[in-house]
């Protein structure tokens, strides 16, 4: 049962892995369908039934009554990174239960999965100072770094290809919707700025943090 309370207007690290560290990302089509899932579920309204539900998932909009704001995300083969502000009562609680169970759901009807999809349910960690919260958007960007068999100094230029993070948005690669940047932007002079903020880590500090908060 879970004990941590989520109060409005603060900030969220929250994460979740596959069972015995296995996949919950085949492909392109499955990080597509997660994404739409953080669009759609993010509402205090429940998904309609019948012909509009299908309408809904086939062409998802950015909902008016969201229960949180989105700052940050990754997607890795066996797990995801989401950085959240709570905007209602439990708005925390239901959204990550809806997409753990959303996309339980769709694993193992698209893939014949066998027995649970996630290893437990959603951690998260509160985020309690400015420090904290700029340090934690840039281990997420990171992650596809953190999680590769190279070194940072041969990794740097893959970033901002990777596809599944909200990192090309904070560099102003890409327009993405999902996410609003306000909170970190504030804090840096332009797209730039945050850019080598981000690439000021070491090896360490991303290894580290892996290792502390995923293991």
């Amino acid at each position: 049962m879970r004990t941590q309370e989520f109060g409005n207007d603060e900030i969220y690290h929250c994460f979740n892995r596959g069972a015995g560290k296995r996949p919950i990302f085949y492909d392109d089509t499955d990080r597509l369908r997660f994404l739409k899932s953080l669009m759609l579920l993010n509402s205090q309204t429940p998904l309609p039934s019948g012909k509009s539900r299908i309408d809904a998932w086939q062409h998802p909009v950015i909902p008016d009554d969201p229960l949180v704001k989105i700052v940050a995300y990754v997607l890795m083969v066996n797990h995801y990174h989401l950085v959240l502000e709570q905007l209602v009562d439990d708005g925390i609680v239901k959204f990550m239960q809806r997409l753990g169970t959303s996309y339980s759901k769709y694993v193992t009807a698209r893939h014949g999965h066998v027995g649970v999809v996630f290893g437990s349910g959603f951690r998260s960690v509160a985020i309690d100072s400015e420090p904290h919260f700029l340090h934690i958007t840039r281990y997420v960007h990171l992650n596809p770094i953190a999680h590769s068999r190279l070194p940072l100094s041969k990794m740097k230029f893959n970033l901002s290809n990777y596809r599944w993070s909200s990192y090309r948005h904070y560099i102003g690669l890409e327009k993405n919707l999902l996410i609003d940047n306000k909170m970190i932007m504030d804090c840096f002079e332009n797209n730039s700025d945050y850019e080598n903020f981000v690439l000021s880590s070491t090896d360490g500090d991303v290894e580290l943090e892996s290792k502390m908060l995923i293991d």
